[in-house]
């Protein structure tokens, strides 16, 4: 019985986020693909050609576009909210080559809907 009273009283510990969180973390996905949206071009020029004087800026435009997107991203707690903040943050790096980074990414998703159109829309890069 003691067991059972341990469980139950952890389970009553929960709390439901307020709305006012959620709004918070909502407004930082929506800052998050306008951030990825804006840097976009920025990601494709990067990528084009790497080498170039001239992608030098827009490769520094990605990189602090990716930065920023992954700071606002750690604070979100909802996962899907989270989720859909990490698939635009991907979609971003494979824009621009970054595979790496976007692998890892990949393996922060946990909603199985998104990792599968991801790998869906990208096979070769992260099988």
């Amino acid at each position: 019985m003691k067991l059972f009273r341990k469980f139950s009283k952890a389970r009553t510990d929960t709390t439901v986020p307020s709305s006012s969180k959620i709004g918070d973390e909502v407004q930082a996905l929506n800052r998050i693909m306008s951030m990825c949206s804006v840097a976009a071009a920025s990601a494709e020029s990067a990528a084009l050609n790497p080498h170039a004087d001239q992608s030098k800026g827009a490769k520094q435009r990605f990189e602090s576009a990716k930065r920023m997107s992954l700071q606002l991203a750690k604070e979100i707690t909802d996962v899907s909210c989270r989720d859909a903040a990490l698939e635009q943050i991907v979609e971003l790096c494979m824009k621009a080559n970054d595979l790496e980074t976007a692998r890892i990414l990949i393996g922060g998703i946990q909603t199985e809907t998104i990792r599968e159109r991801l790998l869906e829309e990208y096979p070769v890069s992260f099988y």
